[in-house]
């Protein structure tokens, strides 16, 4: 599966700001700089996540960006369905997954509805502060996730 540009830089965006837990905002000239992504492009999806409640922006000199909620209430989901991810593994497999004309006879259809159905599954369970803390040893959290499918 690929995951829009969209997607990746909102993910990165935000993924940055849970890391630096500052009681303060981030500027999108810092954020853009670190994460290497071009900053008017960034400016646009962050004003995207603010409309969609996943980060707030203050304006001025110490103006900038911040989480919405706390990383443990910002799922990865939420992040992909803010920027519009369809979050299918193929044309046939859309959400309502009425688009497939060969649904009824074909024989990978059922594998392809539980992989997407496991993938939300995941993507419903990892959290922001799954992917940027770390336990006593330094290790990140989700490196202790394991997944079945």
């Amino acid at each position: 599966m690929n995951f829009s540009a969209p997607a990746r830089y909102s993910v990165r965006a935000i993924l940055y700001l849970a890391s630096r837990a500052y009681s303060y905002p981030i500027t999108a000239g810092e954020i853009s700089r670190e994460e290497e992504i071009q900053k008017e492009y960034l400016e646009g999806l962050l004003n995207h996540l603010k409309k969609k409640g996943l980060v707030k922006s203050f304006r001025g000199k110490q103006g900038g960006y911040m989480l919405s909620r706390s990383p443990d209430k910002i799922t990865m989901e939420a992040i992909l369905r803010a920027v519009g991810e369809d979050l299918v593994l193929a044309k046939c497999l859309k959400e309502n997954m009425e688009s497939c004309q060969r649904k009824e006879y074909c024989l990978a259809f059922p594998l392809g509805k539980m992989l997407r159905e496991k993938l939300v599954d995941v993507l419903r369970e990892v959290t922001v502060r799954d992917l940027v803390s770390k336990d006593d040893e330094g290790t990140r959290l989700l490196h202790n996730y394991t997944f079945q499918i």
